[in-house]
């Protein structure tokens, strides 16, 4: 044989190797899409992060990094987990970010492994991660559409723990426990999505945030505490923010402009102001106590309606008389009915906008009782004859 033959030989069966491993992972991906309608699935077996081919018909090991490249390129594909030894706990520690989920209807579902009450047994850490995200849908405008992602453990990441980018819709965050993020816990900026039954806390930014190019975001029965910016901080222009239990974080609820609702949460003693809505919003049936300001502080041009409410004992840490109140207004347009507002640091309502009313017949008036000062204190400046502080038991006569 003469040396270009051999040459030639040896190229041959190099290329058909390649070939060969390629049809491999081809088959991977698709040989379970034989009936139709059927969607792939990945089985995360080890806690490992290699990303080397696998997640193959042939047996081996499927890490979550080589599930997450393999549903990416199957499209649509679900992941799932079986790993032995869980439980207690299974740790996945990345030793750099995750690959982006970049196409549409993928499901990373971690009820498969998960504890009897629910809780999740798969963890992912970030502690061996230098930067990045622990989870990232949809970034830079990339796919994302129909993603769900639940019932995992996510901690102690650089970035977000979760986070979904701006093109993303139907966008699905649920049961998962969000932990030591150093941005905000869940990222959202997806459309029409839901971010529901997530446990947040020790995140260096806020809990939840809903930037501006989320719209339509339901935030809801999710527990969020210690986060040290604000349990839910929304820029989404249709927000809706109800059932959650927001506690001991620097703030509690914030929007940002929009509207929408913020309705039967538990905002409880977090550092500075309860619930804080600018723009236009429904504040309705939440309890309200132990909140170092303001219980519910309005602002912005309104309209907002605060109604059936329990706002109690807040402002002890305020350094100004407003803040000390239950509910505070600068907001133009505000209506306040129905609540009941007693045991607050200063005043049970504090007004300093123009176009308040305060109170009314029936379902309509205020309970309000045994606040350090003015039940219902108007700033003089500002009232006008379209205030009208009526309705309910107040402490004091109307102060100006």
């Amino acid at each position: 044989m003469t040396l270009a033959t051999t040459r030639s030989a040896v190229i041959s069966i190099g290329l058909a190797a390649a070939l060969a491993v390629v049809a491999a992972l081809s088959l991977a991906i698709t040989s379970s899409q034989t009936g139709a309608g059927v969607i792939p699935t990945f089985t995360v077996n080890t806690t490992a992060d290699t990303g080397a081919l696998g997640c193959q018909d042939a047996p081996g090991d499927c890490t979550l990094r080589e599930a997450i490249t393999a549903a990416n390129l199957a499209n649509p594909a679900t992941i799932e987990f079986d790993i032995a030894g869980c439980p207690p706990a299974c740790t996945i520690t990345p030793t750099a970010s995750l690959p982006d989920i970049v196409v549409n209807n993928v499901v990373i579902d971690g009820t498969t492994q998960q504890a009897p009450d629910g809780t999740p047994l798969i963890v992912i850490s970030g502690a061996s991660v230098a930067n990045g995200h622990g989870l990232s849908v949809g970034p830079f405008g990339v796919g994302g559409d129909g993603v769900t992602v639940r019932t995992l453990e996510v901690r102690d990441f650089p970035g977000r723990g979760i986070f979904v980018g701006g093109n993303a819709q139907n966008v699905s965050i649920l049961n998962n426990v969000v932990m030591g993020s150093g941005s905000e816990g869940i990222d959202m900026r997806g459309q029409d999505s839901e971010v529901a039954g997530n446990t947040v806390e020790g995140s260096a930014r806020s809990g939840i945030y809903l930037d501006s190019l989320a719209s339509n975001v339901a935030v809801h029965d999710n527990t969020l505490t210690g986060n040290s910016q604000s349990g839910v901080s929304s820029f989404d222009p249709v927000f809706n923010i109800t059932d959650n239990l927001v506690e001991g974080n620097d703030t509690g609820i914030v929007t940002n402009g929009g509207s929408g609702t913020i309705a039967r949460n538990v905002v409880s003693n977090n550092l500075r102001t309860g619930i804080r809505p600018y723009g236009e919003s429904v504040v309705e049936d939440n309890t309200v106590t132990g909140n170092g300001r303001a219980g519910i502080a309005l602002d912005g041009p309104g309209p907002h309606e605060v109604r059936d409410n329990t706002v109690t004992g807040n402002g002890d840490l305020a350094p100004e008389v407003g803040d000390q109140s239950g509910v505070k207004t600068q907001a133009l347009n505000s209506t306040v009915v129905g609540n009941t507002i007693t045991g607050n640091a200063s005043d049970g309502v504090y007004i300093d906008a123009h176009f308040a009313v305060i109170g009314g017949t029936g379902a309509d008036a205020n309970t309000i009782t045994d606040n350090g000062r003015a039940g219902v204190f108007v700033v003089e400046a500002v009232i006008t004859p379209a205030a009208v502080p009526a309705g309910g038991e107040e402490d004091d006569a109307l102060s100006a």
